[in-house]
């Protein structure tokens, strides 16, 4: 009988089709403007759902153990084909307000040759190992006093143990994002206050 019970998880799980690859990223950045000129850096992840192609992330602040959603919603996913193979690459150029209101100008692109990769499933995806990410936004202070400059670059990573266990639970993107929060409230992190 207990033969039978292993044999029919198995089963259940090569059956389950993988839904997200998790990503982890770092990005570093120069900011100018307002008489001066200083280095930012952010961490996180970022989810892509490999049913739809969108992403979503979660952005962490180590220094003060908090984190926030990030919204990577308005890029859009394409395929670029080369002579060395295939790229990943999610692009945006975005004019608006940001949340208080001020006039914000962002350009995104994060780029990777697609490979064999392991998220759980019972074949390979063809997705990025490796993204190499670069933003440039032009925003104005809170006090809409001085407006900015910031240029930003870094890499995102396939988180391979997390993107497996998300999927070995069928999560989907949202349900990753709740269990990578779960994890880092487990951390002692909090989240962050909305601005």
């Amino acid at each position: 009988m207990k033969t039978l019970l292993i044999a029919l998880s198995l089963s259940l799980c090569l059956c389950a089709r993988a839904q997200v690859a998790i990503y982890k990223y770092t990005e570093t950045g120069t900011v100018t403007g307002d008489f001066q000129t200083y280095r930012v850096l952010y961490t996180g992840y970022v989810i892509l759902d490999l049913n739809t192609g969108g992403l979503s992330g979660i952005q962490t602040f180590p220094n003060s153990k908090q984190y926030s959603d990030y919204d990577f919603s308005t890029l859009l996913l394409a395929q670029v084909r080369s002579r060395t193979g295939q790229y990943s690459l999610f692009h945006d150029a975005y004019s608006g307000t940001n949340s208080a209101g001020n006039p914000i100008v962002i350009f995104s692109w994060f780029k990777g040759l697609n490979s064999n990769v392991d998220v759980g499933d019972v074949t390979l995806w063809k997705i990025p190992r490796t993204l190499q990410m670069s933003e440039r936004w032009v925003y104005w202070t809170q006090d809409q006093a001085e407006e900015q400059f910031e240029e930003d670059t870094g890499i995102l990573a396939i988180d391979t143990r997390d993107s497996i266990i998300s999927n070995h639970a069928g999560d989907d993107a949202i349900a990753a994002a709740d269990r990578i929060k779960a994890y880092l409230q487990s951390r002692g992190y909090t989240q962050a206050p909305s601005p």
